[in-house]
């Protein structure tokens, strides 16, 4: 194995050993995964401003969880999630996938109404029935916000507070104008692959001189930097951030070139950083303050993203359905324009980001079936692949394989 370097001498409790290929494709350990994590950890499912006012609400399938959720906002304005299953005979409640302004939820089965509170408000022929109402409500899943991300947990009494659980990561963010950006664009798609694998292709920056050499050329690697090594790694206990260089002297296309008069965001060209403030930012956001910063990628255990950027944001959120498939979804946040120029400039940020997901998704089904060869038994890690080795040490320690 060759001499290591850089970012993992920082970090001697991680292994670097060849990573197992094992865990991509063993049905054994996706089960593992599904009781020990996802069933116990805080998960990312969602953003306020779906739920910004009482009676908003989204739903979600959650397969990993053998349960399909409702978040609401309550008429209190307090955000809530449960089970999105009626307490009469087991159907699914909500068969909507968001509302607005909504007064309750009524089961199509039976007519069981339930409050936004979740408490069971009526049902047909009451008089029929032998049951106490207040003890049938929905069943409630914890919830806690973090900076405007809606997390919940699926665990009966889970183990640690959502703040307790993100740590120095969630204290390091604290500050950074998540409230200030608006949706404007989502990824969804299924994929054919481990959850992992997906993950994995958004978690180093070793790829990107090759595999985006089309979408952004010239972006995240220079002379001074040919390889593109990350700008910084920071492991936390279960979560880490990586940052990824971005170079100075990249010459933006012309497209690029003219939306920047009106959207910083529309390029990674560092030196437009100073127009929105950056160096002013909370210390987990470009967290070694490098001058050739392109973005931070701040991975909380066990399946988000979420990227701090030049005037934008993205939520990434990688759900496992079996051992070899996956749904993955991503969303952009940016400022709302406020003129037709800013909205043309928007519009530059959604092509420049998708041009580079979809790259970084085009690699994953063509790998899945590999690993089932018997040609490959481990993955070999460079030091720009850390984030990896972080999530899989992280990971076989809480399924009990470290």
């Amino acid at each position: 194995m060759g001499k290591e370097s850089g970012f993992t001498q920082q970090y001697p409790r991680i292994d670097t050993a060849p990573l197992p290929v094992e865990p991509y494709i063993s049905a054994e350990t996706f089960e593992l995964e599904k009781e020990r994590v996802f069933k116990r950890s805080w998960l990312s499912v969602g953003r306020r401003d779906q739920v910004r006012e009482p009676g908003d609400f989204f739903t979600r399938d959650l397969e990993i969880g053998d349960t399909k959720i409702l978040v609401v906002c309550g008429a209190d304005g307090q955000v809530r999630a449960f089970h999105n299953v009626c307490q009469h005979r087991g159907h699914q409640v909500s068969l909507e996938s968001e509302g607005r302004g909504c007064q309750g939820f009524i089961c199509e089965f039976h007519n069981w109404s339930y409050g936004l509170d979740g408490s069971l408000k009526g049902m047909p022929d009451a008089d029929n029935f032998v049951l106490d109402k207040t003890q049938l409500g929905l069943r409630e899943i914890h919830c806690d916000l973090w900076e405007d991300n809606v997390f919940i947990n699926l665990a009966a009494a889970p183990e640690h507070t959502l703040a307790e659980y993100l740590g120095d990561l969630g204290r390091d963010l604290s500050g950074f104008p998540h409230q200030d950006y608006a949706p404007i664009a989502t990824i969804s798609s299924e994929l054919q692959c481990n959850w992992k694998l997906v993950m994995d292709a958004f978690n180093e920056a070793y790829h990107v001189i090759g595999l985006h050499r089309r979408s952004a050329p010239g972006a995240f690697n220079s002379e001074d930097n040919p390889f593109g090594h990350l700008q910084a790694v920071k492991l936390h206990e279960r979560h880490w951030t990586i940052s990824a260089y971005a170079n100075p002297q990249q010459t933006p296309s012309a497209a690029a070139g003219l939306n920047i008069q009106y959207s910083a965001a529309a390029t990674y060209v560092p030196k437009h950083s100073d127009e929105q403030g950056l160096t002013k930012l909370p210390p987990g956001v470009n967290p070694s303050q490098s001058d050739t910063w392109a973005f931070d990628v701040h991975q909380i255990f066990p399946n988000f993203s979420y990227y701090t950027a030049n005037g934008w944001i993205l939520c990434q959120r990688y759900w496992p359905i079996s051992v070899d498939s996956c749904r993955y979804e991503t969303t952009l946040y940016t400022v709302p324009p406020k003129t037709a120029a800013e909205r043309v400039a928007m519009e530059q940020t959604i092509i420049m980001l998708w041009d580079v997901v979809l790259e970084d998704l085009s690699t994953v089904e063509r790998t899945q079936p590999m690993l089932l060869s018997g040609a490959i038994d481990a993955f070999q890690l460079s030091d720009m692949e850390l984030g990896i080795r972080q999530h899989a040490q992280v990971l076989a320690q809480a399924i009990g394989k470290a």
